[in-house]
């Protein structure tokens, strides 16, 4: 399973077996992180994602187990139209999510 909105997308783990010989088999792409604990509880799939928000996703029957290689650090972006940068609540909603996740890193 792979999480984006684009099928096409490729992620850093599409690298990392390629250059293993390897590819993924990808039979259902999802639009968004929400939906995967759902589809993993009910299928056969396994997905890749972030540890923090693996924990977060985590339920009932699930699993969570490390990479079996090492994943370098990525930086996050927040994204957003030009014409709301002067927004006051677009301007509240990205200080909010820069306080929640400067913790993290």
């Amino acid at each position: 399973m792979k999480v984006s909105i684009s099928p096409t997308d490729l992620r850093f783990v599409d690298d990392v077996l390629a250059e293993r010989g390897h590819r993924r088999r990808i039979t259902l792409n999802v639009p968004h992180w929400l939906v995967v604990p759902h589809v993993l509880k009910s299928t056969d799939l396994l997905a890749v994602m972030p540890r923090h928000l693996a924990a977060v996703l985590m339920d009932d029957g699930l699993r969570m187990e490390d990479l079996p290689f090492e994943s370098a650090p990525f930086d996050w972006m927040l994204y957003w139209h030009r014409r709301y940068d002067q927004s006051n609540a677009n301007r509240w909603l990205r200080d909010r999510l820069r306080a929640a996740c400067s913790d993290l890193g």
